[in-house]
């Protein structure tokens, strides 16, 4: 084996084959240091000149004198609060609130506020508050059933007369409507609600079919009715007569109602009529011609009516 391979190193010396000379080493690279910054020059200070205070003047003696004895000048007013709507303290029930609104000025006749119909418990009236174009708080008062209101607004100029826009109804037809005591309806109709100035008061009893006129106290008519049947029975308690008309056509039943005295703004009211001597009517208190005519003649507008068994 040794033989073999020093006769191929003979062989490939004769050939001309040389070992290549070593590959030189590349020489490590020159790092360049940064030339150091020029040093920054301190800045020349500049002087700085002192302030020139000029002395005050030496006030006078008067002056000092009215300056401390003067009195300061008055504060601006603080901005108040605007007092709260009207319609706010009728939905409250608030007697002394509305009472000074109107005192500083509030208007009588102010739209009812339906931002406040959630304050009202009967879910009718809150339909009509918010549905009802035109309401006044009079209206509000009246639905509501508060007196003390009523008598409020109306003395401080109140309009009783006036109508919604839509169905034209005034403050005594949304008392009626919302069953208002007896006495509102008679202050909406321009009458006095003291028990001392009713002259005259109508009994009506369903039990003995009698109706009886007092003046003053004393009985000045008595007449024979005919009241509901037991299907539709006169209502009972207490109403005013809130309308009269001679002539009277029922829109209900197309019938001819003559002499007719309603009650309270409500579908029943006194007629002429028939008497079979039993309730025979819709709702209606019937009475004999002549004496319909009387009780018509003699009855006003606001006349208190009770109707019992």
């Amino acid at each position: 084996m040794g033989l073999i391979c020093g006769a191929l190193a003979v062989f490939l010396v004769d050939a001309g084959f040389r070992t290549p000379p070593p590959l030189p080493l590349p020489s490590p690279p020159e790092w360049e240091l940064p030339a150091m910054p020029e040093p920054i020059p301190e800045p020349t200070p500049v002087p700085v000149q002192p302030p020139k205070i000029r002395p005050l003047p030496t006030p006078k003696l008067e002056t000092v004198r009215l300056a401390v004895m003067s009195p300061p000048p008055p504060m601006p007013p603080l901005p108040m609060p605007p007092p709260p709507p009207l319609s706010y303290a009728v939905t409250r029930g608030d007697k002394v609130l509305c009472a000074r609104l109107l005192q500083s000025g509030a208007d009588p006749d102010a739209p009812a506020d339906k931002q406040f119909a959630d304050l009202i418990a009967d879910a009718q009236l809150r339909h009509y508050l918010k549905t009802e174009p035109g309401m006044t708080v009079l209206m509000l008062a009246a639905a509501l059933g508060d007196v003390e209101c009523v008598e409020l607004l109306l003395a401080h100029g109140a309009k009783r007369g006036a109508v919604t826009k839509r169905y034209r109804m005034s403050a005594f037809s949304f008392a009626a409507r919302c069953n208002a005591p007896p006495q509102m309806l008679q202050i909406l109709l321009g009458k006095s609600a003291r028990l001392e100035d009713q002259r005259l008061h109508v009994r009506i009893s369903l039990g003995s079919q009698l109706a009886t006129l007092y003046k003053d106290g004393a009985v000045a008519m008595v007449s024979p009715v005919s009241t509901g049947m037991p299907e539709f029975p006169t209502p009972t308690g207490e109403f005013v007569v809130s309308d009269k008309a001679r002539r009277h056509v029922s829109t209900i039943y197309r019938v001819e109602m003559p002499f007719f005295m309603r009650m309270s703004g409500r579908d029943f009211g006194m007629h002429a009529g028939e008497l079979p001597g039993y309730p025979a009517s819709h709702g209606c208190i019937r009475m004999p011609h002549d004496l319909a005519a009387q009780f018509y003649k003699l009855v006003d507008i606001g006349t208190l009516v009770t109707i019992s068994q």
